[in-house]
């Protein structure tokens, strides 16, 4: 078992490298800031490609943009900026503030830009139509204030950067970050998390939410629990911390690791890698997939 898991582990390395390359040598030169001592390989693998990648004529800007807009009316926070590390943190204001910082060097640089279209707000970078946007050197920062007490809904993606969300009573939570981690914290509401390469946490969380990604860990952990949950990750552990007294129908899978449930299970299959069951009488479905990894149920 041990051995295999070696060799599924290296498998996915060369898959990083493999995806990275592809990436790369399309018609952009990309260069994420990711600081992250877990993506030090994917760091060392971008940094060759892209010393190596065709020159462009670059220009360089340390940015520092505030914009302030009204969120009367507004039903869902839409925000796209790659190349962007994105945090959203709450306060007690009736506004949003939009704080753009840091640093980039590239063949041109996007203007940061909102516009409101029926109860959606927009956030994003406006690019030259047609021109491919290479970078050299990124590291960005999007911090948004929003009231602490907005309860709608909010989409957020970036393509290399991390994702910080807390402190809210959200309705629904849409996030997706390619290569980076996602996080969330004292949050209640139903999430979406996707990522290709990185880690997918929940801390002191309360709702339904399904997490995917690829080549990460997924660690959630719940204030109190009576919701669904969907997890899976191609190469990476599956934690899940639930309180003691919670109950749950429950499906875990995983081809090359083992699974450890912390809670009496009424089992109805039990196949190799494979448990299905049910602790109590709820209705509450917990489906978790770990192809190259461990699935850990435990109990508070």
């Amino acid at each position: 078992m041990k051995i295999k898991k070696v060799v599924a582990i290296l498998i996915g390395v060369t898959l990083i490298a493999f995806g990275v390359g592809l990436l790369s040598l399309k018609h952009y030169a990309h260069k994420a800031g990711i600081s992250n001592s877990k993506n030090s390989i994917l760091n060392l693998v971008i940094d060759n490609i892209i010393e190596s990648a065709h020159n462009s004529d670059y220009v360089e800007k340390n940015i520092d943009e505030e914009i302030i807009k009204n969120i009367a009316g507004i039903d869902t926070v839409d925000i796209e900026v790659p190349f962007s590390n994105i945090n959203i943190i709450p306060e007690s204001r009736g506004n949003v503030k939009i704080h753009y910082k840091g640093y980039v060097k590239a063949n041109f640089i996007p203007q940061l830009k909102t516009r409101t279209s029926n109860d959606t707000l927009y956030i994003y970078l406006e690019q030259e139509a047609g021109k491919p946007y290479n970078t050299k050197r990124v590291d960005l920062k999007l911090n948004i204030y929003i009231p602490k007490d907005y309860k709608k809904n909010m989409k957020i993606y970036t393509s290399f950067g991390h994702i910080n969300v807390s402190d809210l009573n959200i309705s629904q939570l849409k996030l997706d970050s390619s290569y980076g981690h996602i996080e969330i914290k004292n949050l209640r509401g139903d999430v979406e998390a996707n990522t290709s390469y990185g880690d997918i946490i929940a801390k002191n969380y309360s709702g339904n939410i399904t997490a995917i990604t690829c080549f990460g860990d997924i660690i959630l952990e719940y204030m109190d629990f009576d919701n669904n949950i969907i997890a899976t990750t191609s190469f990476g552990n599956i934690k899940l911390i639930l309180p003691k007294n919670s109950q749950f129908i429950i499906d875990a899978h995983c081809s090359l690791g083992d699974i450890d449930v912390d809670f009496p299970v009424t089992i109805s299959k039990n196949e190799k890698n494979r448990i299905a069951g049910r602790v109590g009488n709820s209705r509450n479905n917990i489906k978790l997939e770990a192809d190259s990894g461990d699935i850990k149920i435990i109990s508070k």
